[in-house]
């Protein structure tokens, strides 16, 4: 079935999903925030400041191209990869075996070492990746990963524009320990406002283990579940220092992002930057 013919059965009134919904608009801007009205606000109230902060920034992403360039520079993990030389950061890259423009084959994940973990990422999206472990084969990874390269992400929750122009690619990267924990930096109009850690236990499975403030003491909100840390540990403490040199220059462009890193081995790592967390769905739970 053609693109056209696609969408002249969802005229009709098959398909209508979300994804394409967003899709076939015929202004997306509009959909963005009719999405918005119906799923980050109650009464006609932001569910949190948060989110009002991440959903104007959708909106900005959405109607200024020059911002939404910017931010999508930053959102292709490929691109993203080669600008961090630009900040004299290419240190901070995970090494990849492979990292490139092109649909994912079979081939090159059997030309892997299968007895050594790796992960594979789309490069277009958020949370599109799949572990090899003793239990993933390597046509399951395919299957997923080509299934998610035909997709936009952009489309997925509300019109999120930074994805949208994006080429699919793919990175495969090494696992660099088990179960790593990720250290969030959330930035609003370049300055620090909190850090989350977050331990990942695989896709959309994640536990956070401290969200504070900039001085790394005990934060009167907090992201998700209540984290089993308050005040951070002076072990914590030295990473989250070692990390922030980095995470204030590449957030200064920005009015709302969330700086991604990891440190593993003695060794920091870029992991990604995030403008519109769980699309605006933020809520805040105070303790």
């Amino acid at each position: 079935m053609t693109e056209e013919e696609y969408k002249a059965e969802w005229l009709l009134g098959c398909h209508q999903t979300d994804y394409n919904n967003c899709r076939f608009a015929d202004d997306k801007v509009q959909y963005c925030k009719d999405w918005i009205e119906k799923h980050c606000k109650r009464n006609g109230y932001y569910i949190s400041n948060l989110s009002r902060i991440i959903c104007e920034q959708k909106i900005k992403i959405a109607t200024d191209s020059n911002y939404r360039e910017l931010c999508a520079d930053w959102s292709d993990k490929i691109k993203a990869n080669e600008k961090l030389a630009e900040f004299d950061m290419a240190k901070l890259r995970i090494p990849s075996y492979h990292c490139k423009y092109d649909s994912l084959r079979v081939q090159d994940l059997m030309n892997l070492d299968q007895s050594q973990p790796y992960i594979v990422k789309c490069n277009h999206g958020s949370g599109w990746n799949r572990q090899k472990t003793e239990t993933n084969s390597v046509n399951y990874i395919h299957r997923d990963i080509a299934e998610w390269q035909n997709l936009n992400y952009a489309y997925v929750a509300g019109y999120e524009a930074q994805y949208e122009n994006i080429t699919p690619g793919y990175l495969i990267q090494p696992l660099l320990c088990d179960k790593p924990i990720d250290y969030g930096f959330w930035y609003i109009k370049g300055e620090l406002q909190a850090i989350s850690l977050t331990k990942k236990f695989g896709k959309n499975l994640e536990e956070y283990l401290a969200f504070v403030k900039p001085d790394c003491t005990a934060s009167s909100w907090c992201v998700g579940i209540k984290p089993e840390m308050g005040n951070l540990p002076s072990k914590f403490q030295y990473i989250v220092t070692c990390l922030r040199e980095y995470t204030e220059q590449l957030a200064k462009p920005f009015d709302f992002v969330r700086v991604d890193m990891m440190y593993v081995n003695r060794q920091p790592y870029f992991g990604e930057m995030t403008f519109t967390p769980c699309a605006g769905r933020v809520e805040i739970i105070g303790r």
